[in-house]
């Protein structure tokens, strides 16, 4: 993903394993081994020319989850991977219909939301649908899911919930008109945006103004 120092990240996972520990972490992790995607050299240039591939084919922030996941002593590599997973809403949003390894990442960091389908619920819809709707596309209707995700609000009314809502603009939630009948509300869901007594957040527990 974009915005990190390859060079800082490189150097923590040169420091947090050797070339065994790495090749075990690539094949019982990710079951990828190393030597088909990456040639025998010095351990910092293996681990940089691994997370180059890595990030070309979609699969650091999954790297970084497990590489995390193995060392979890390691102060460097847990504050790496909260980096990464801070970081992977958008790429999830970006990519989820196309790249399992993000998928895969959004579970690890435990992202997912509940009732999010794992990869063989997923596989299970789609022959369920299929044979009925041909022209349907699980990768798209996941792509498009993560995408309208943060839209999906939660209508409260002195602070007791009372319905759901759509954003359908920079300051206009969609709901049911017996929803209103008060005029003090607030919503919480993924994104977020204030206008007067409207409020959308990510939690209660987390603002994103």
């Amino acid at each position: 993903m974009k915005g990190f120092d390859l060079e800082r990240v490189r150097d923590i996972l040169a420091d947090a394993f050797d070339l065994e520990s790495f090749d075990e972490l690539l094949l019982f992790e990710l079951d990828i081994v190393r030597a088909r995607i990456v040639q025998d050299d010095a351990l910092n240039t293996v681990v940089l020319k691994v997370l180059q591939k890595a990030a070309q084919e979609g699969w650091d922030a999954l790297l970084i989850a497990k590489a995390a996941k193995r060392r979890p002593l390691r102060q460097d590599v847990q504050e790496i991977a909260r980096k990464y997973g801070a970081s992977l809403v958008g790429e999830f949003r970006r990519l989820a219909g196309t790249n399992r390894y993000v998928r895969d990442a959004y579970w690890e960091f435990n992202l997912a939301p509940p009732g999010f389908p794992t990869e063989e619920q997923l596989g299970a819809l789609e022959k369920t649908i299929d044979p009925a709707n041909p022209m349907f596309n699980m990768a798209d209707w996941v792509d498009r899911a993560a995408r309208i995700e943060g839209r999906v609000c939660r209508l409260e009314i002195d602070n007791s919930p009372r319905g759901t809502g759509f954003l359908v603009g920079p300051d206009v939630v969609l709901t049911n008109h017996q929803l209103m009948t008060r005029p003090c509300c607030r919503a919480y869901g993924r994104g977020s945006t204030t206008n007067n007594s409207v409020t959308v957040r990510s939690s209660p527990a987390r603002s994103l103004r």
